[in-house]
């Protein structure tokens, strides 16, 4: 085995360095295009999130809207029947007048006579 003198052992030692750095700054090269990539899909991700929640509300607040439509529509369904209802009991309560006055009448009628 040959023994290397002193200066050859640094040289080898910095050309090892050298490669060693150089692979550093690859790998630190390739990392921060990994990164750069990962924020754009990052970035993607949450604009494909953020226009799914938008697209959420608008169909949730159109369903919302489709239900109170249709519960005032029952509403006013039930408002109504219950409006004719007492229009119907007030004017049997107007003929029930009527026929008792005239009952009244008839009985006072039959009275003086």
């Amino acid at each position: 085995m040959e023994q290397l003198t002193q200066e050859e052992r640094i040289a080898a030692q910095e050309k090892a360095m050298d490669v060693v750095n150089c692979e550093l700054a690859l790998l630190r090269q390739h990392m921060d295009a990994r990164f750069v990539s990962v924020d754009a899909q990052f970035a993607s991700m949450r604009q494909y999130v953020d226009s799914g929640l938008v697209q959420l509300k608008l169909t949730m607040q159109l369903t919302v809207q489709v239900e109170i439509a249709k519960a005032v529509a029952q509403l006013s369904e039930k408002i109504d029947a219950v409006k004719a209802q007492s229009d119907r009991n007030h004017r049997w309560s107007i003929g029930l007048q009527f026929s008792i006055l005239a009952a009244i009448l008839a009985v006072l009628a039959r009275g003086l006579v």
